[in-house]
């Protein structure tokens, strides 16, 4: 599955029915500062994808969750300018994030390295991330 935020990338499938951008979803790089994210429950209708999105806000400590809505063409690409996002809630309590699907979130480098992510990275879609 392609990137809803840029084609050239594809997603990994964390857990089951959870993808996160190996790239723009998965926090700093040497690029710029990403953050962390992952959408879940994909579907696509007409060209018309939707999603729920998760992602992590450092600054507020929470994690955010909103409805991901994008047009793709015949081979599943994004269209440019096309992503429009919805906010549904925050997510903040060890309940609320048990029941989230959450991204991966790296919070150690191993030998000034991110970790990589990879297929089936989790047993379990739902609960705290960390690698």
């Amino acid at each position: 599955m392609y990137c809803p935020l840029n084609s050239r990338h594809h997603l990994v499938e964390i857990a089951p029915d959870l993808w996160q951008c190996p790239k723009c979803g998965f926090g700093p790089t040497a690029e710029g500062h990403f953050p962390f994210w992952a959408i879940s429950y994909v579907n696509v209708v007409d060209h018309v994808a939707e999603a729920l999105a998760i992602k992590y806000d450092g600054k507020l400590d929470a994690y955010i969750s909103s409805v991901l809505h994008w047009v793709v063409d015949t081979e599943g690409k994004v269209l440019p300018g096309t992503v429009q996002e919805e906010l549904l809630e925050y997510i903040s309590t060890k309940r609320e994030k048990g029941d989230s699907p959450l991204p991966a979130v790296a919070t150690h480098w191993d030998n000034g390295a991110k970790p990589r992510l990879r297929q089936q990275t989790w047993d379990s879609a739902l609960g705290l991330k960390i690698l």
